[in-house]
C-alpha cells in the first residue's frame, strides 16, 4: 500500500506557541510511519514557515528552529498545486499532500484563519471548518449561540475593551448586576484556555483582571464561578480522590486534582476510575449535551467541549 503524505503544522504567532510545540511532538510521535510520510512544518513566533526534517524531540523546547537543514515552505492556496511548496535556495519543489493536520493553538490557528487557507488549497484537513473554528474561538460568540439554542451554561456577560475604558463604572456595574455574586472568571474572548484569564473575588480584583485580559484581546468575557467536588473514595480505587476545583491562580477551566495515597496511576486506570463516577444515565446526558452543543456552532470532526 502506498503511503500517504501528511503535513503536521505547529507553532504560530499565538501566545500559545509553546503549547503547540508540545502537542505537535505528541501527535507526530503517534502517527504510524508505515502508513504516512510525515512532513513537519513549524511556524515561528515571527511568522516564518519552515519545513523541519529533524528529530521530534527538538520541538518542545523550540530548538528545532536552529536546525541548519530547515527550509522555507508554505501551503499553496491554489488548488491546482494541492500541496506544500518548499524553497531551497534558488529552486523550489512541491510536495503533494493527502491531508493536513494542524496542531495550532490560539489565534491564527484555531480561529478559522488557517482553515480558510486549507479550504482554498483544496487539501483535506483535520478538525473543524472555518465557521465553527471562528465561532468557538470567540468565547462571547460561542456563549451567545449556546444561549440562543437554550443550552445550559455558566451565566456570562461581555463587552468590548475600548468601551470599557471609556466608562469603566458602567461595565463593572454590568458585571455585578448580571452575574450578581463573586467570584467570577475574567477572560479575553479570543485567546487560549488559560492565557490572560483570572479569577476575581471582589471588585478590586475584577478591575485588575480586566486589565490583564485586555492585553490579549479587544473583547472581554466574564463568567460566573461554578464549584463542584467529586469524591471517588466509594468507587473502584478507595484511596483515590478526584476533586474538581477551580485553581486560585488565573485558571479558566475546571482542573482535576488527584490524591492517590502514593499509588502510581496509569492513564488507563485513571480514566476508568473517573468514568466510574457516572452511571449510564449520566453518560447519556453528557453525550446528549455535547451533541447539542456541536450543532449551533457547526461543529464537525472532533471537538473539545
Amino acid at each position: 500500500m502506498q503511503k500517504k503524505n501528511i503535513a503536521v503544522i505547529f507553532g504560530g504567532k499565538s501566545s500559545e506557541h509553546e503549547v503547540s510545540r508540545v502537542s505537535a511532538s505528541y501527535v507526530i510521535s503517534r502517527i504510524p510511519k508505515e502508513k504516512y510520510n510525515v512532513y513537519t512544518v513549524g511556524i515561528t513566533k515571527d511568522g516564518r514557515w519552515l519545513l523541519y526534517s529533524g528529530d521530534v524531540s527538538a520541538l518542545p523546547d523550540g530548538s528545532w528552529e536552529n536546525d541548519e537543514n530547515n527550509l522555507r515552505a508554505f501551503i499553496a492556496p491554489a488548488p491546482t498545486v494541492g500541496g506544500l511548496v518548499v524553497l531551497d535556495g534558488d529552486t523550489c519543489k512541491t510536495i503533494k499532500l493527502d491531508v493536513i493536520f494542524p496542531v495550532l493553538h490560539g489565534k491564527n490557528g484555531e480561529d478559522g484563519t488557517i482553515q480558510g487557507l486549507f479550504e482554498l488549497s483544496g487539501i483535506p484537513y483535520v478538525g473543524c471548518g472555518v465557521l465553527s473554528s471562528a465561532a468557538c474561538m470567540d468565547k462571547a460568540v460561542t456563549n451567545i449561540l449556546l444561549e440562543h439554542f437554550g443550552i445550559d451554561q455558566a451565566a456570562f456577560t461581555w463587552f468590548y475593551t475600548h468601551d470599557y475604558y471609556k466608562n469603566p463604572d458602567k461595565y463593572i456595574e454590568q458585571v455585578e448586576t448580571e452575574l450578581k455574586n463573586y467570584p467570577v472568571f475574567v477572560k479575553p474572548a479570543n485567546a487560549g484556555s488559560s492565557v490572560g484569564i483570572s479569577k476575581a473575588a471582589n471588585r478590586d480584583e475584577l478591575i485588575k483582571a480586566i486589565d490583564i485580559a485586555a492585553k490579549e484581546d479587544s473583547k472581554i468575557v466574564i463568567e460566573e464561578n461554578i464549584s463542584a467536588v467529586l469524591d471517588l473514595r466509594k468507587y473502584s480505587l478507595p484511596t483515590m480522590r478526584i476533586l474538581a476545583i477551580a485553581d486560585e491562580e488565573a485558571v479558566s477551566e475546571i482542573f482535576v486534582r488527584v490524591n492517590s495515597g502514593g499509588q502510581k496511576l496509569t492513564e488507563k486506570n485513571f480514566i476508568e476510575t473517573l468514568l466510574a463516577v457516572f452511571d449510564n444515565d449520566v453518560h447519556d446526558q453528557i453525550n446528549k449535551f455535547c451533541e447539542e452543543s456541536r450543532k449551533p456552532v457547526d461543529g464537525t470532526a472532533f471537538n473539545h467541549i
